[in-house]
């Protein structure tokens, strides 16, 4: 948009909040990719099917538990919809309900 002239640098530099977005949203991505692989890795003696499917069911979970561990949500938390202490309780509860849901039911 810059190369394009539709908004200036002026502009760019007013939007706070939308490079905080960016750069939490960058740094999820890269801690993601990175840490993927490593769990992978590391957990070569489990078979990879299983290993594949908790990985991909607790990371459904880590996104709820912290006000910065997806991507809408440093967007959500920035806005003002929930306090911190209302985030972390939130995601305390969600924890206790999914995880015996993955290790009871979703070993059936």
């Amino acid at each position: 948009m810059l190369f394009t002239c539709i908004i200036t640098w002026d502009a760019v530099l007013q939007e706070k909040e939308a490079r905080h977005t960016m750069t939490w949203f960058a740094v999820l991505v890269m801690m993601a990719s990175a840490m993927y692989s490593a769990f992978l890795a590391i957990a070569a003696g489990a078979p990879p099917m299983l290993a594949t499917i908790a990985l991909g069911m607790f990371s459904n979970l880590y996104m709820s538990t912290a006000h910065y561990s997806s991507r809408p949500a440093p967007i959500l938390f920035g806005a003002g919809f929930l306090s911190l202490q209302n985030w972390w309780k939130i995601g305390f509860v969600f924890s206790l309900i999914v995880i015996p849901i993955f290790f009871f039911i979703g070993r059936a």
